[in-house]
C-alpha cells in the first residue's frame, strides 16, 4: 500500500511538470506519454481505492459520484461524434480529463495527501529550475498549484517555510503581470490569512456568509453581463481608463494592457455555439469542440479538418459546459457546494474552513 501510494504522488509530481508543457520551450514527453502518465495515475488511484476503502468519506460524495455517472455517460455518447483522426485524438485527451478527479478517491485520505504533497516538496518543487529557465513566466503561477493550500496554513509552518511560500508567491504575482487569473489566486491565498487571527466564532460566521456570495457571484455576474449592465472583464471601461505596464517580451520592452477584455468573446463563442448546434442541455461530448471564428481558422486550415472549430479554452467551465452541457455544469457546480458546506459548516478545525 505504502509503495503504491508512493507511486501515485511520483506520478502526480511529474504530472506537475508535465502540465506546463504549452508554455515550455523544451517540453517533456508528447501527447501520448501524457496519457500513458494519465493512465498510470488512473491505475495507481484505483490500486489505492481497492485496498484503502473509506466509507465515511464516500458517503460525503454523492454528488461527486453523479457528476461522474452524467461524465461517464457523456464519453460513451463521445464515441459516436468524432468525424476524423483530431477528433479522436480530442476524446482520447478529454476523456482522461473527465476522468482524472476519481483522484478524490484518493485525496480524502489525510494521510496520502500528506505522503503526496511531501513527496511533490520534495520531487515537483525543486524541477520547478526546469520552468524557471525554459518557461514563460505565466505558467508559474500553474506549476505552484499546491502552495496555494499551503499559503492560508502559513502560521502552523516553521519561520524557513513561510519565507520559502511567500517568495514563491511573489514571484507568481510579480513575474506576469498580464496573468491576471494567477494574481487573484496567489493574491486570495495570502488574504485568507486573516481569518487565523481572527475570533473563532467570528471566523466561522464570516466564511459562512463568503462561501453563500462566492457560490451566487458568477451567476450574478453573467446575468448582469447578460442584461449588459456590467461585464466584469471589461476593466478599462469600469474604471475609467486603461492600466498598461512594461514588460520584456522575446527580448523586448513591450507595453502591455492589463486592462483588456480577453475572456467575454470566449463566453460569446462557446455560448453560441451551444444554442447554434443545440447542444445546450446534454453537451458536444469531449470529442467535439465549440465553434470558433477567433481561433477555428488555425484548427480549418492547418490540420485540414474543415471546421472552424476550438476543442477547449481557457476558461475551464466552458469546456465542462461544451463537453457535459447544462446537466454537467449544476452537477460540478453541486460538487463545490457540497464540499465548500462541508469545509465551512462540519470542519471540527479552524484551518479547513479557510480553505473551503
Amino acid at each position: 500500500m505504502l509503495k503504491l501510494t508512493t507511486l501515485f504522488a511520483f506520478f502526480v509530481a511529474l504530472l506537475t511538470l508535465v502540465s506546463v508543457n504549452q508554455w515550455s520551450g523544451f517540453p517533456i514527453g508528447n501527447t501520448f506519454s501524457g496519457w500513458l502518465l494519465y493512465a498510470a495515475i488512473l491505475a495507481t488511484t484505483v490500486g489505492i481505492v481497492r485496498t484503502r476503502s473509506n466509507v465515511d468519506n464516500r458517503q460525503q460524495l454523492r454528488f461527486f459520484f453523479v457528476y461522474m455517472v452524467w461524465a461517464g455517460i457523456c464519453l460513451l455518447r463521445g464515441l459516436f461524434f468524432p468525424e476524423n483522426y483530431w477528433d479522436w485524438k480530442n476524446y482520447a485527451t478529454g476523456f482522461f480529463i473527465l476522468l482524472l478527479p476519481i483522484t478524490l478517491l484518493v485525496f480524502t485520505h489525510a494521510q496520502i495527501l500528506q505522503i503526496v504533497l511531501k513527496w511533490w516538496f520534495r520531487l515537483a518543487l525543486p524541477m520547478f529550475g526546469w520552468v524557471l529557465l525554459f518557461n514563460t513566466p505565466d505558467s508559474f503561477g500553474f506549476y505552484l498549484h499546491p502552495v496555494l493550500l499551503i499559503l492560508p496554513l502559513l502560521p502552523i509552518f516553521s519561520f524557513r517555510q513561510k519565507i520559502v511560500m511567500l517568495l514563491l508567491a511573489a514571484l507568481v504575482i510579480t513575474a506576469d503581470l498580464d496573468a491576471r487569473s494567477n494574481i487573484i489566486k496567489f493574491g486570495a491565498a495570502i488574504l485568507l490569512l486573516a481569518f487565523y487571527w481572527l475570533p473563532a466564532v467570528r471566523a466561522k460566521k464570516l466564511t459562512g456568509a463568503l462561501r453563500l456570495m462566492f457560490l451566487l457571484l458568477p451567476f450574478v455576474l453573467l446575468a448582469l453581463a447578460a442584461l449588459g449592465s456590467l461585464n466584469i472583464f471589461q476593466l478599462d471601461e469600469n474604471l475609467g481608463s486603461e492600466v498598461t505596464s512594461r514588460q520584456i517580451v522575446n527580448g523586448e520592452v513591450v507595453e502591455v494592457e492589463l486592462t483588456a477584455d480577453t475572456r467575454t468573446f470566449i463566453y460569446e463563442e462557446v455560448i453560441g455555439s451551444a444554442i447554434n448546434n443545440g447542444y445546450v442541455l446534454f453537451g458536444r461530448t469531449p470529442a467535439r469542440g465549440n465553434d470558433s471564428e477567433a481561433f477555428g481558422s488555425d484548427l480549418a486550415e492547418e490540420l485540414g479538418v474543415g471546421r472552424y472549430e476550438r476543442y477547449a479554452n481557457e476558461v475551464g467551465i466552458t469546456n465542462i459546459f461544451t463537453w457535459l452541457g447544462i446537466i454537467g455544469v449544476l452537477l460540478y457546480f453541486l460538487v463545490f457546494v457540497r464540499a465548500t458546506w462541508l469545509a465551512v459548516r462540519r470542519s471540527a478545525n479552524r484551518y479547513v474552513p479557510i480553505i473551503g
